[in-house]
């Protein structure tokens, strides 16, 4: 089935017009572009596996003329001691992977010793001896997914490739007996010989990485948290250098293929620069800032990996639970995964906050300011897709502190209709005293506080939305935010009692929306006091 994904799946690429040539048996690249993802593999049940594989798809050929040049998609495990993998990058390193050239699609294997690989299957010497390059559409095909594997026996490993069958085939034969791996990782690469970067058009697939566990082979462990470079599922994009300078332009990655959060892309034009795969996947429901599918970290990714300077606080304020998360360091990012149709982030509005930027599946949202005169507690966003799996970054941009108070997946909502005050959608944050059966409120009922910052939320689907509320002597000022977007300090006194005013709030798009109504602690001068009530919500 997923060999029918790839003719729908990407459209940003260009017609390569082919230019047929002869297989090279010499040529060896002298300089790399990758994007890679770094599998973890801290478990001996992972390192001493002796068998891993994963399913690679090539969609696109190079928009190049010669044979000296090619992307690939490949798994790679580095074999031996510590000692014998640190005496160079490739000394340890198996791979075995779909290569494409100007001419078409490869299969090929590398193995970092010279004279230590054996060419199968017709596969013909290639990277100066360290390589078999396997015959023009031997095995492989463009635009379908090949399972590749590397396995360990108690002489040699093997490397092998699958066909669209399922039918496999020994294309080498490394000689190095290990034990153990001591790196996995499974990478996009572009490579050319000499000159300035030629930006290969590239373009691969890649599909749920397994290991060997008894008879039967598992998905990849999950992202270990908190994240390490040694222990969890890292992916980035690097130059030849070791510097993150190709990404987004040329290459990147694309995520949560098909709401498959262990299916990516990468190659031209995608989007992510740098990413935890596999991460504990959370469902519908609220997922407090304490939980540990949350991840908190320094999104600069320069080549270092520090957890940021976020503060984790509990047992003060009126944030959900009474917990949140705090940075005001730009690039400190939290990232979230889970399954459903929509997001909603939960947070703190204030005069110390600054602005963030919000991604999803790599692809930017837009920026927020979080900024207000005055605190709100858990100001809702929401964010809607199809139903998969998708994950959520919410980045410092600067000016000031952000802060996660909690995610939500699916919230629940409302649509057309007359909503009163006991409703379930109604959320009270606070102290607020909940009335039924004297004066001219809606079906008699209507609650009210006059606390500082307590509030009320409401989550509907629309285009507008209308407050309904009492105007009286005592009322002060409610402060409207919908979406985080300041709206109004909306004054609540009147002498006499004016019972079921409205108030409309149009034109937010049509979607899903949250309107946050707030104790300001403000009023009018002839106010006598502070309350605001909510008698009914109505959406159009």
């Amino acid at each position: 089935m997923r060999n029918t994904l790839i003719a729908k799946s990407i459209t940003i690429f260009i017609i390569v017009f082919l230019v047929s040539t002869s297989a090279t048996s010499s040529v060896f690249a002298l300089n790399n572009n990758y994007v890679y993802n770094e599998l973890r593999i801290d478990s001996p049940e992972i390192y001493s596996a002796q068998d891993y594989k994963v399913q690679i798809a090539a969609d696109a050929l190079p928009n190049n003329t010669g044979s000296t040049t090619f992307t690939a998609g490949w798994l790679g495990i580095r074999l031996g001691t510590t000692g014998e993998c640190n005496q160079s990058t490739y000394y340890c390193l198996t791979q075995v992977g779909l290569l494409t050239r100007e001419d078409g699609i490869h299969w090929f294997a590398y193995y970092g010793v010279a004279g230590g690989i054996t060419c199968y299957h017709g596969g013909t010497s290639f990277f100066n001896g360290k390589g078999c390059l396997g015959p023009l559409g031997d095995i492989v095909t463009l635009g379908s997914f090949h399972t590749v594997e590397l396995a360990g026996y108690s002489t040699h490993w093997i490397a092998r490739v699958y066909d669209v069958n399922g039918i496999a085939y020994d294309v080498a034969r490394f000689s190095k007996n290990s034990t153990r791996i001591y790196r996995a990782t499974v990478d996009f690469e572009e490579a050319w010989v000499t000159g300035p970067d030629p930006q290969l058009l590239g373009s691969f697939f890649f599909y749920h990485p397994q290991y060997l566990s008894g008879n039967n082979f598992l998905e990849w462990p999950q992202t270990n948290l908190p994240p390490s470079m040694d222990q969890s599922n890292r992916g980035m994009a690097w130059d030849q250098n070791g510097h993150n300078t190709i990404c987004p332009s040329p290459y990147a990655f694309l995520m949560n293929y098909y709401g498959d959060s262990r299916m990516w892309w990468a190659g031209s034009g995608g989007q992510v620069c740098d990413w935890w795969f596999f991460p504990p996947v959370a469902g519908i429901g609220t997922t407090d800032n304490p939980a540990t599918n949350l991840i908190f970290y320094d999104k600069t990714f320069d080549g270092s990996l520090i957890p940021g300077n976020w503060t984790h606080h509990s047992g003060t304020g009126k944030s959900y639970n009474q917990t949140r998360s705090w940075s005001n360091t730009p690039g400190d990012t939290v990232t979230f995964s889970f399954t459903g149709s929509r997001i909603t982030r939960v947070y703190t509005m204030a005069y110390n906050r600054g602005q963030e930027d919000v991604y999803i599946d790599g692809y930017w949202q837009g920026q927020q300011s979080d900024y207000a005169s005055t605190i709100r507690w858990q100001v809702g966003k929401t964010w809607s897709f199809d139903y998969g799996t998708h994950t959520i970054e919410v980045r410092n941009y600067g000016n000031g502190f952000i802060d996660l108070d909690a995610f939500i997946v699916d919230i629940p909502y409302v649509g057309s209709g007359s909503y009163d005050d006991p409703h379930s959608n109604f959320k009270y944050i606070g102290n607020w005293t909940h009335h039924c059966c004297t004066g001219n409120s809606y079906n008699l009922t209507r609650s009210w506080s006059r606390d500082p910052e307590d509030a009320v939320t409401f989550t509907f689907y629309g285009n507008s939305i209308t407050y309904v509320f009492t105007k009286a002597p005592n009322r002060g000022k409610a402060v409207i935010t919908i979406d985080g977007i300041h709206k109004e300090f909306l004054d609540l006194y009147a002498d006499p009692i004016q019972w079921q005013v409205p108030k409309t709030y149009s034109n937010l798009g049509a979607g899903y929306h949250t309107i946050h109504i707030s104790v300001c602690n403000c009023k009018n001068g002839a106010a006598t006091d502070y309350f605001v009530d909510v008698d009914r919500f109505i959406v159009p």
